[in-house]
C-alpha cells in the first residue's frame, strides 16, 4: 500500500451528519473568515477555531460515516449530535473532520468516564486507535460541542501505518490549540504570516521584492517554532512558498521536513502503479483529448515549469486555451500585456509561472481566468469553476481543445462526498478530462532516481486522476522563456555583497521598462559570497541586486553572439 505524506495541510471544521433537515440556531451562527488560513467563528458560542486554509465547507446535510453509524463507541454522538458544520482538507492525505453540538451539556466526570482526557482549557481528548480518528470535546460557555476527525477514507487506511497516525494527532493537535472563547464574536486572527508575506512583495516604488517577505517570515522562526503555536502550519507553508520563488530549495527543504517529518526526496514502490513513460508519451496521451488538467502544488515551480515546456508541443496537436487557476485578472488583458504584473495574483508572483504566461501568449494560446467570482462560498466554487470553463470556452467554441493548470484536488474525478472542478465539469460538459497528477509524488523518486520525469498510470481504476508525475525536472539555474535564442551561461555578482545576503531579480528590459511592476523572469536568493551562475536565452535584461537597503541596485544586462556584458 502507497502513503505518502507531504505538503499536508488540514481544515478543522464541524458539520452535522445526522438525519436534521434543517439548520438549528447555533448553526445558522457559523461565521467563516477564510484566506490562506481560515478562521471559523460562530458568535451564539462564543466559539473560534483556526484551520489552515485549504479546507473545504460542506454546507449541504451529509451521511454519516459508517465508522460512526450504530457504533456503541459514538452513541453520544448518534443519541444527541445537532448539526454545525463539516469539512475536508483538499490535499492528500485527505482528512475530514464532523462537529456535532450535543444537546445536553454533561458534567467533567461523565466524558472522563467515557475515556476522554483534559488536554487543555475546556477541551478534552479522546484517541480511537483501531479506526484512526480523534475526538475533542470542547465545552464552550454555552455548549457541549464534540468534533470528530479522521481520514476521508478512514474505513480503507491501514491503521498500522505509525506516518499516519502522527500526521492525524499532529496536525489536530496544534488546530484545537488555536480554540479561542471570545465573547464579541469578534475575528481574532493576530499576525497571519502569509499576509505578512503578501503584503511585504511590493515596495514602496512599484517594484517587486523578493527579499523582504523572507526577512520578516524568517525572523519569525523563533516564534512559530512550536506545536502550540496556531499559525505553525500556516507559518511553514508561507515560508515554504516564499522559498520557492526564490529557488532557494536547501533552505526550501528543511522547512519543508517539518512540514513532512521525512525527507524531500523518497522513493515510491510502484506496487499500485505502471511507468508507461516519460514527455514523449506524455504528449502522445494527451494528442487525443479534448481537455487535459494538470495540478500543482503551489510550492513547486517544477510542476509549471514542466507544463512550460510541453507547451509547444500541445499547441501542435491542437490545445489552444489554457485556464490558469492563479490568475487574478483578465486573461485577455493579460494578452495585451504579454507578461504578468505583481497584481496579477500571487501565485504568478513565481517566476516560473510568470514564464509559463509568457510562453503561452507567445505561442498564442489565449489565457482564461476561470475563478469563482460570484463568491457565493466554498460549497459553490468548484461548480462555478466549472460553468466559467463552460461559458468562457465551449459555448463558443465546442471543439476548443483547454489545458487547465489548477491547485492539488481541484482536478480530482471521484467524488469523495464532494465534487471537485473535474468532476463539476465533466458533469456539466459531458467531456471527460485527461486529469494528470503532479501533486501527491512531489519530491519522489521512482525506481530509477536519476529520472527527470515519470508518468505512471494507477492499476486499480477508478481512480481519482487518470495519469500521475513524478517531476524532478526543474533546473532552476535555466531560464526557460521558450525561445530558440542561444542561451548564454551568465555570471553575477554584488559588487559589494553583504553579509546578510542578498536577491538577484531579472527583467526582459523591455517590461521592466513598461512596467517597474512586472514579474520577474528569474529570482534567486544568494547567500554567500560565490558569483551566481544562470543561463539566459540571448537579450536585453534588466537586473536587480535586492538587499535591505531601500533603494535596489540596478544594471543592465547584454547577452549575445555566445558573452554577456553587465553594466
Amino acid at each position: 500500500m502507497l502513503h505518502i505524506i507531504g505538503n499536508t495541510s488540514l481544515l478543522l471544521a464541524v458539520g452535522l451528519l445526522t438525519a436534521c433537515t434543517t439548520q438549528h440556531k447555533f448553526a445558522k451562527a457559523n461565521r467563516i473568515e477564510a484566506g490562506y488560513m481560515t478562521q471559523y467563528m460562530n458568535d451564539s458560542l462564543n466559539l473560534s477555531i483556526l484551520y489552515n486554509g485549504d479546507y473545504t465547507f460542506n454546507k449541504k446535510k451529509s451521511k454519516l460515516p459508517k465508522i460512526i453509524k450504530n457504533n456503541d463507541k459514538y452513541k453520544l454522538i448518534n443519541r444527541e449530535g445537532k448539526v454545525l458544520f463539516s469539512a475536508k482538507s483538499n490535499i492528500s492525505p485527505n482528512f475530514r473532520s464532523i462537529g456535532f453540538l450535543l444537546r445536553n451539556r454533561k458534567p467533567v466526570s461523565n466524558y472522563i468516564a467515557d475515556g476522554y482526557i483534559k488536554t487543555g482549557d475546556s477541551i478534552y481528548t479522546r484517541l480511537e486507535i483501531d479506526s484512526l480518528g480523534i475526538n475533542y470535546l470542547i465545552k464552550t460557555p454555552k455548549s457541549d460541542v464534540l468534533i470528530y476527525n479522521t481520514f476521508v477514507e478512514a474505513e480503507n487506511v491501514d491503521d498500522t501505518q505509525t506516518s499516519l497516525k502522527e500526521s492525524l494527532l499532529n496536525e489536530f493537535t496544534a488546530i484545537f490549540k488555536s480554540v479561542t472563547f471570545n465573547s464579541s464574536g469578534a475575528k481574532v486572527i493576530k499576525n497571519d504570516p502569509f499576509q505578512t508575506a503578501v503584503l511585504a512583495y511590493i515596495g514602496n516604488d512599484g517594484i517587486g521584492n523578493y527579499l523582504k517577505p523572507l526577512r520578516l517570515l524568517l525572523a519569525m522562526e523563533q516564534q512559530y517554532d512550536s506545536s502550540a503555536i496556531a499559525y505553525k502550519g500556516a507559518y511553514l507553508q508561507s515560508i515554504v512558498t516564499c522559498l520557492s520563488f526564490v529557488g532557494d530549495t536547501k533552505k526550501q527543504v528543511h522547512f519543508q521536513q517539518k512540514i513532512r517529518g521525512d525527507t524531500n526526496s523518497f522513493l515510491i514502490e510502484l506496487t499500485d502503479y505502471e511507468r508507461v513513460g516519460g514527455e514523449k508519451e506524455l504528449i502522445d496521451r494527451c494528442r487525443s483529448e479534448q481537455v487535459v488538467m494538470f495540478n500543482e502544488a503551489h510550492s513547486a515551480p517544477a510542476h509549471r515549469r514542466l507544463v512550460a515546456q510541453l507547451l509547444p508541443a500541445l499547441y501542435k496537436v491542437g490545445f489552444r486555451y489554457l485556464a490558469l487557476e492563479a490568475l487574478g485578472e483578465k486573461g485577455s488583458e493579460l494578452m495585451k500585456r504579454g507578461y504578468p504584473l505583481m497584481s496579477t495574483g500571487f501565485y504568478t508572483r513565481e517566476p516560473h509561472m510568470a514564464n509559463l504566461i509568457r510562453i503561452a501568449i507567445k505561442l498564442g494560446f489565449t489565457l482564461v481566468d476561470y475563478e469563482d467570482e460570484l463568491e457565493e462560498g466554498e460549497g459553490r466554487r468548484e461548480i462555478n469553476q466549472a460553468k466559467n470553463l463552460q461559458k468562457r470556452i465551449f459555448i463558443k467554441d465546442p471543439s476548443a481543445k483547454l489545458l487547465v493548470l489548477a491547485g492539488h484536488s481541484h482536478i480530482d474525478e471521484l467524488t469523495d462526498g464532494k465534487r471537485w472542478l473535474a468532476a463539476e465539469f465533466k458533469r456539466l460538459t459531458k467531456i471527460d478530462p485527461l486529469t494528470i497528477n503532479q501533486s501527491d509524488f512531489d519530491g519522489a523518486t521512482a525506481n530509477q532516481p536519476t529520472d527527470t520525469l515519470s508518468v505512471l498510470k494507477p492499476k486499480h481504476t477508478p481512480n481519482k486522476n487518470d495519469l500521475y508525475l513524478i517531476n524532478n525536472s526543474l533546473k532552476y539555474l535555466t531560464v526557460f522563456l521558450g525561445t530558440n535564442s542561444p542561451y548564454v551561461t551568465v555570471e553575477l555578482t554584488h559588487p559589494a555583497p553583504p553579509p546578510a545576503g542578498y536577491v538577484v531579480q531579472i527583467y526582459p528590459a523591455n517590461e521592466f521598462a513598461a512596467d517597474a511592476d512586472a514579474v520577474p523572469c528569474y529570482v534567486q536568493r544568494v547567500d554567500d559570497l560565490q558569483p551566481l551562475s544562470v543561463s539566459l536565452p540571448e537579450n536585453t535584461y534588466t537586473v536587480l541586486f535586492v538587499t535591505d537597503r531601500a533603494v535596489p541596485l540596478k544594471k543592465q544586462l547584454n547577452v549575445s553572439n555566445g558573452n554577456f556584458r553587465i553594466e
